[in-house]
């Protein structure tokens, strides 16, 4: 469905003209592509586009996700930024 706010009795006219369609066409042909490239050769017509529809679903719910990676390395004692913890009465920096 397009809106616009125009009268529907433009006789064949597109609404939006020829650039918006082409531009259109092309993110369609973008998003053809894409999926193509993301669906194994061997599902059928059917179950690829139950798969397009899910990797769509999961995509749109996913627009912003927010992953602090210092956070998670300090949280898994990982961060090569954060000094190493010494435990109380060792000496660090010393080798036997």
């Amino acid at each position: 469905m397009r809106l616009s706010s125009s009268s529907p009795d433009r006789k064949g006219e597109p609404f939006f003209g020829k650039q918006f369609d082409d531009v259109f066409a092309d993110r369609l042909r973008e998003a053809d592509e894409f999926y193509k490239s993301v669906t194994p050769p061997s599902v059928s017509a059917d179950e690829a586009n139950v798969m397009r529809q899910a990797i769509a679903g999961m995509l749109w719910s996913k627009q912003f996700f927010f992953f602090d990676g210092d956070n998670w390395l300090d949280e898994h004692h990982s961060n090569p930024s954060t000094p190493a913890i010494t435990t109380p009465g060792t000496r660090s920096g010393t080798t036997c």
